[in-house]
Formats: C-alpha cells, sequence, structure tokens
C-alpha cells in the first residue's frame, strides 16, 4: 500500500481490497439498486475522481470505483504488465468476483477506453457506455507524446519529482484541463501531490509512463463500430487534450451513441459541472435498467 496516498484526507469512503490475477485493487463498493454503476478513472488519476459523485448515486445504485492497477492504492505490478489489456483484465476479473450484474460503465479520459473494451469483449458485462472526454483515437498534444514515447522509462521519475516541472503541470492542470475550478477539481490536485511525494514515485512513474505508451499503441477507433450497446458521449468543448473532434468520432461510428456538449468545461465536465452532469448519468442508468 502507498502509505502517502493512504494517509491523505482525501477518499470520501473507506476503501475494500479484492485480489485479481497477480493485484490487489482498492475500490469503493457502496450502496444498492440496479443497474449497478461502474466508474472507472482516467491515467494517473484514483477513485478521488469519482467519490463525491459516488455519493449522490449510491442511494440509488450500487456504485463500484476500483483504483485501476498502478494507480492509487491497489497494487503496482511490474513494469512489464502495464498494458491496456491487463487492465482491462483487471476490471473484466472484479466484476465478476464481485458478481455484480450488467453494469452501466462510466469512464473518465482512459476510463472510458478500458470500458469501451470491457464492452467488446464482455458485453453482457455492460449495459451501456458513459464516455467522459475519452477519446478513442490518439489526439495528444505534441508533448505529452515527445514524454510518453521517447524519455527512456529510467530518466522518467526525475520528470515526475522536478519541482519546476511539477508546478508547472499543477499549474497546466488548474488553468488548462480545468476551466471552472471548484472543491472537487482541487482535491484532484491535492491527489497528484501526494502521488509526487509517495516514496514508490519512481517504480509508479514508470509504471503510468509504460502504459500510457500501450495505450499510444491501442487501435480502438477502428472497432468502435462493433459497440452494441447505448452509448452516451460526454464532451467538453475547451479541452486541451482532447479535442471535440474525438467525441464526434465516437458518435459518427457508435451505431447507438449519443453525444452531449458540455461548455465550458477543461478535461474534467464530470466535477467543473457537477449537477448537469449528474443529470446526464441517472438518466443513462434509468434508460438502461
Amino acid at each position: 500500500m502507498n502509505e502517502r496516498i493512504a494517509g491523505w484526507a482525501g477518499y470520501l469512503y473507506p476503501v475494500r481490497y479484492h485480489e485479481v490475477t497477480g493485484c490487489r485493487m482498492a475500490l469503493l463498493d457502496q450502496g444498492a439498486g440496479d443497474p449497478p454503476v461502474v466508474f472507472l478513472h482516467g491515467h494517473a488519476s484514483a477513485i478521488v475522481e469519482w467519490d463525491s459523485t459516488v455519493a449522490r448515486v449510491c442511494h440509488r445504485h450500487r456504485c463500484i470505483v476500483p483504483d485501476l492497477p498502478g494507480h492509487g492504492l491497489s497494487c503496482l505490478p511490474p513494469v512489464s504488465e502495464a498494458t491496456l489489456d491487463r487492465t482491462v483484465q483487471a476490471v473484466v476479473e472484479l466484476l465478476d468476483s464481485l458478481s455484480a450484474g450488467p453494469a452501466v460503465m462510466v469512464g473518465h479520459s482512459m476510463g472510458g477506453r478500458v470500458g469501451a473494451h470491457v464492452a467488446l469483449s464482455r458485453p453482457e458485462r455492460v449495459r451501456s457506455l458513459v464516455l467522459v472526454n475519452a477519446p478513442m483515437d490518439q489526439p495528444l498534444p505534441a508533448s505529452l507524446k515527445l514524454i510518453t514515447r521517447l524519455v527512456p522509462l529510467r530518466l522518467v521519475p526525475a520528470l515526475f519529482r522536478s519541482g519546476p516541472l511539477f508546478r508547472r503541470f499543477i499549474r497546466r492542470y488548474s488553468s488548462h484541463m480545468v476551466r471552472s475550478p471548484n472543491p472537487l477539481t482541487r482535491r484532484k490536485a491535492e491527489y497528484f501531490r501526494a502521488l509526487r511525494g509517495s516514496p514508490d514515485l519512481p517504480a509508479r512513474s514508470r509504471y503510468l509512463t509504460a502504459l500510457g505508451r500501450d495505450v499510444l499503441r491501442d487501435r480502438l477507433h477502428l472497432r468502435l463500430g462493433e459497440i452494441r450497446v447505448p452509448v452516451l458521449v460526454v464532451w467538453s468543448d475547451a479541452d486541451p487534450t482532447c479535442p471535440l473532434s474525438s467525441g464526434r468520432l465516437i458518435a459518427q461510428r457508435v451505431p447507438r451513441a449519443r453525444l452531449v456538449l458540455m461548455r465550458g468545461c477543461g478535461h474534467n465536465p464530470h466535477m467543473e459541472r457537477a449537477d448537469e452532469f449528474l443529470d446526464l448519468l441517472l438518466d443513462a442508468a434509468r434508460s438502461s435498467a
């Protein structure tokens, strides 16, 4: 367990742990009611991205929120296992072991890609998808692609620990990735600060970079037409990392997709416009029942 993250006062609920093949996964499992709702966070993020939403949904639905392998309080696998396929497998095994019925799968950013792969590989597990700024093509800015693809893994920890670089990242998160800061987005920024100070940062940063490289090799956009469940595509118009064209691509290629645009948001519309997003989510869950 990452003690620094465990000691950070940001998780709203006590986590429980569940063993899947090769990994001890941390998760929230709150509430009751069908259909269950599974929340998947983005790359380098954690449960903290969703627990405020869970607090408002769990009185109607069972809410399952894992820290994906290599994230948050879940296990830190070796770099050789830092793949999208392994992440998808871990989520599927977790849902199987929890005996969760077909779920509304909600994914932000990389979490949406994971959820879409679950819908393709195990369609009986998914009633519908809610994809939040979750591109299926490769729209990353050139600077992020450069770090993810070209920086040797042995040098990545120094980049994560660099004070000036990290402060620049937090400023970018605060001013560009988030257009309307509020207590929810500030909690996510505090999580990143806790992550930077964790003792396992060298191994964790190598894992996250290797996973990012594998995501960039994914070609899910070529399989979007195979997704048969209803898909709600929630996108913002001011995200510097995920252009609106990526959301429109999903809406055009997935047979049962609907695009909803949230204006004035950055990369985290589910946190910046929490009330508006909650209405969309609950409506999607009702439609899936």
